[in-house]
């Protein structure tokens, strides 16, 4: 069984990880704090990543890291933090899986490292990194840290760009899942398992399927309820009775990289959020 450790196990999509393939792999977890309760995992090493000799002791012996620990924007951290753990914390990781041997690094990544300025066509995985915050950049570095050590060290490495799954209410689901923003967090860890058992390096997007063409990319900007006219017209009283006005999204992301060399196709999307309200 291959040996897997997961840092940030006490986290929403490493912890739904560990419980969803704990009997797949034989899972390490570590995390800043005590594991929590009804994890599937073979052992669990107390660690925090900003030292680099507790990474060192939690990856020692294993076969592939996945690294999703991170300080991200959901939660409050000043600008020291989301250094300290987003990039000085993920040398840290790819410094002791060097040491220790470890085969491949799974660095979890975000769509925000491309940031959110308009595109003239659809973002493939060889567009500009232009973030427009703190964590995007600290995301930036931390694929850069991923490429520096696979091209000098020959460390495997790969970098699922993610879209947002964070906690949010109905109606932002729906609207972030419209626009191709919101990916579903049990897509997540089927993209980290791919990621996991697979060869592919560099980056893929793990966001939504979404229907709409590159001629659609001026609705999807600045004439959404035209893109819901034109693909979801059954969902307009939804959206209407919901009252929330739906903004223009910037970006359409390809997901042509993801089917084709990770293997990931999202199986939960906008069409299953309106048939299970019955839409």
């Amino acid at each position: 069984m291959m040996r897997v450790c997961v840092t940030g196990c006490g986290g929403a999509s490493g912890k739904l990880f560990c419980q969803t393939f704990g009997d797949n792999y034989r899972i390490r977890g570590t995390d800043v704090k005590s594991a929590p309760h009804g994890l599937k995992l073979h052992d669990f090493v107390l660690a925090d990543i900003r030292k680099l000799e507790e990474v060192t002791r939690a990856l020692e012996g294993q076969e592939v890291v996945l690294h999703t620990a991170a300080a991200h924007p959901f939660y409050q951290f000043g600008e020291e933090e989301y250094l300290d753990i987003n990039v000085k914390g993920t040398f840290n990781v790819f410094e002791a899986a060097r040491r220790c041997g470890v085969r491949r690094v799974v660095f979890v990544s975000t769509v925000s490292v491309i940031g959110y300025d308009r595109r003239s066509s659809i973002v493939d995985e060889r567009a500009e990194r232009r973030p427009t915050d703190l964590y995007g950049f600290t995301k930036v570095l931390g694929e850069d840290i991923a490429r520096h050590y696979s091209e000098r060290y020959g460390l495997s490495t790969v970098c699922p760009r993610l879209g947002t799954f964070v906690p949010c209410d109905e109606i932002t689901e729906g609207i972030q899942k419209f626009v191709g923003f919101r990916v579903d967090i049990r897509d997540v860890v089927r993209a980290y398992e791919l990621a996991v058992r697979g060869d592919v390096e560099g980056c893929f997007f793990v966001v939504p399927r979404t229907p709409y063409e590159e001629e659609d990319l001026p609705l999807l900007q600045g004439s959404p309820w035209a893109l819901v006219e034109k693909y979801y017209p059954q969902a307009m009283p939804w959206f209407r009775k919901a009252g929330r006005e739906i903004g223009g999204f910037p970006l359409m992301y390809s997901l042509r990289r993801a089917r084709e060399v990770a293997g990931f196709e999202p199986r939960h999307n906008f069409d299953e959020f309106l048939r299970e309200r019955g839409i």
